[in-house]
């Protein structure tokens, strides 16, 4: 059996041709493997600053396609090659660039367990430096395996953040005494707690604060948050803030507003209408009871979401933004579109239920792109006749519009086939008592159109 000391605390020996490495006499169980260059792409890896960035190309190949053997390394020179990369990682002063970080980390972290001074020395030191190299693989490894835990608020925003951005979310969370923020590199990542932010490059691209505990969010705070001026992502939801202040349109990256259930009320804040990079936007429940003119500005809005608000008028700009595909208006209390509601033609999603709509413009006719249309609980009477128009129109909500019975019953029925793209229509119970034997809803039925009660 093959032993080689590092250190007084680290002990590599050759086990049934394996690699087994001991710290303080114990077998330390953690994943180790080499990495194979190949020479002539040296200079690919020239500008790399540790092993985790090299090991992005190599290491899965080695560790799932190949073993040593194959490429006629021998277990001593396996070992040799170990015992030569750990005392120079102990040499380096426990470098954590010189391993990878799920080597060196785990093993410097046990290494501080079992009193090595060195290593507890340069252990927090190495969590910030890896930190502040921006490498986002090895940051989401020291956040997801809590590495981060070892340093205080401070240390740990100002190592992975810039001043700007790291002042402003160390006022936020010592604000938020009873919530907690958490970093993450990646927003789409599963499970994520409630309150966190995303960080790109030293910059915050993305926060969210949902259900917090405190009564009222300062406006304060949101003006703090108006200098996080790489935002692209910005959600705050289910709780009380004193308002959107006009410093909020500094945000000129961000593309993703969600303002939901925040209670601001009133007219929708004129420096939302000023972030022309917007994409989507949620005000749902928010007793907004008018709509800013200024909303045609935001040329690249995709979904705007307005549900159970208290508005009652939309204004003609609004059917200037060319770029929209869906509009959610469901529980307002909208008494007619505009005329120029047609001009909105890359719309696909229209929800208008639970309204106070007696009529819809002719112009609904020009909305050839949309395939959900929801009318459910207004007031209709009818339906304009350029309704027929929508070939690419599959479900439509007319479900609890008791003024609209006669309507569905003679033309409805009549016209249905020239919507050729139709296939959900909803209808109440009353509504379908009232249909014709003869209606070609009712024909349709088994061959189309699926009636929904």
């Amino acid at each position: 059996m093959a032993e080689f000391k590092v250190n007084k605390y680290i002990t590599l020996r050759l086990e049934n041709r394996k690699t087994v490495i001991y710290v303080n006499g114990k077998e330390f169980k953690q994943c180790k493997y080499l990495l194979i260059m190949d020479p002539a792409g040296n200079e690919k890896y020239e500008n790399a600053k540790s092993i985790d960035e090299i090991s992005e190309d190599l290491s899965s190949r080695l560790e799932k396609q190949l073993k040593p053997a194959d490429l006629g390394i021998t277990s001593v020179q396996e070992f040799i090659a170990h015992c030569s990369n750990l005392q120079t990682w102990v040499e380096n002063m426990y470098n954590t660039q010189i391993l990878h970080s799920n080597l060196a980390f785990p093993l410097l972290k046990k290494l501080t367990e079992v009193g090595d001074q060195n290593a507890k020395a340069v252990f927090k030191e190495e969590i910030a430096k890896r930190l502040e190299s921006g490498y986002s693989p090895v940051i989401e490894y020291l956040i997801n395996e809590c590495y981060i835990d070892f340093l205080d608020k401070e240390e740990l925003y100002y190592s992975l953040l810039s001043p700007n951005d790291a002042e402003i979310i160390l006022t936020i969370d010592k604000f938020l005494t009873k919530d907690v923020i958490k970093p993450a590199v990646n927003i789409e990542i599963e499970g994520m707690p409630l309150n966190y932010f995303v960080v790109k490059d030293r910059r915050v691209i993305a926060l969210h604060l949902e259900y917090l505990t405190i009564q009222k969010f300062p406006i304060i705070l949101v003006e703090k948050i108006s200098n996080l001026i790489s935002l692209e992502i910005l959600e705050m939801c289910h709780f009380n803030i004193e308002g959107i202040p006009k410093s909020l349109s500094n945000l000129q990256r961000l593309k993703k507003l969600i303002l939901s259930e925040t209670f601001v009320g009133g007219k929708i804040p004129e420096a939302i209408t000023k972030i022309t990079t917007l994409e989507i936007i949620d005000l749902s429940r928010n007793y907004f009871s008018s709509i800013s003119i200024e909303i045609e500005n935001l040329k690249n809005l995709k979904e705007l979401h307005l549900e159970l608000n208290q508005l009652e008028t939309l204004p003609n700009s609004i059917t200037n933004l060319s770029s929209l595909k869906g509009l959610y208006l469901e529980s307002n209390r909208i008494k007619e579109l505009p005329k120029s509601i047609g001009n909105i033609k890359n719309i696909k999603k229209l929800i208008l239920a639970r309204n106070n709509l007696k009529e819809l413009p002719q112009s609904m006719g020009n909305l050839t792109d949309i395939k959900y249309l929801d009318l459910q609980a207004n007031n209709l009477e009818e339906l304009p006749h350029t309704i027929y128009k929508l070939n690419s129109l599959n479900t439509l909500f007319l479900n609890y519009n008791n003024e609209l019975h006669s309507y569905i019953a003679q033309d409805l029925c009549k016209k249905a086939k020239l919507m050729k793209s139709l296939r959900n229509l909803y209808l109440d119970k009353e509504q379908m008592k009232i249909l014709p034997s003869d209606c070609d809803l009712r024909y349709k039925r088994k061959k189309i159109i699926k009636l929904y009660k």
